[in-house]
């Protein structure tokens, strides 16, 4: 069973696990700020799994075949990585928007179209090479709570299975 490290905090860090559970064994959770840990949902939950908070700087103790960095708030220096790969889940459509933000700012230049981006993290902010991407069209009628249901929904439905693809090679 392939290694994971996700980065990240809150209720998507939980969701990602419990769909990856079956899939992958995943060893650990990298916080972009230690205060997370003091959030009683997220702290009960990475003690009820048994998960230990690692680092960028521990990391290759666990030997991860991939680190997967979802809600995470911080830039992440990657010039002397060594882990095999590096995913980020951008909250919006890759290569148009960049940065923190980006569905929301889809949406405040009209355009109805917001999703997220899988890609590989590198020395370009929201720059690397992109592996699966995420698209919905929010109708007349509808708000961004539809489409973030939809996002969701796929996150956890069909990310384990484009990661599972992507270690695998194919």
């Amino acid at each position: 069973m392939k290694k994971i490290v996700i980065a990240g905090f809150g209720q998507p860090v939980i969701d990602l696990y419990h769909s990856f559970k079956n899939k992958f064994e995943v060893v650990g959770v990298i916080l972009d700020y230690e205060r997370r840990v003091k959030f009683p949902f997220f702290y009960d939950f990475l003690v009820s799994e048994n998960l230990p908070i690692v680092s960028f700087e521990t990391i290759n103790n666990y030997k991860p075949d991939l680190v997967l960095v979802i809600n995470y708030n911080k830039i992440i220096d990657v010039s002397n990585s060594k882990i095999p790969l590096l995913l980020n889940i951008h909250m919006g459509l890759l290569p148009v928007y960049r940065g923190n933000n980006a569905n929301s700012l889809s949406i405040l230049n009209g355009d109805r179209n917001v999703g997220y981006t899988l890609h590989e993290v590198n020395d370009i902010l929201d720059g690397g090479k992109i592996y699966y991407t995420f698209s919905y069209l929010i109708k007349e009628n509808e708000t961004y709570f539809e489409a973030k249901k939809a996002i969701n929904t796929d996150l956890v439905t069909q990310l384990p299975l484009i990661l599972e693809s992507v270690l695998d090679g194919t």
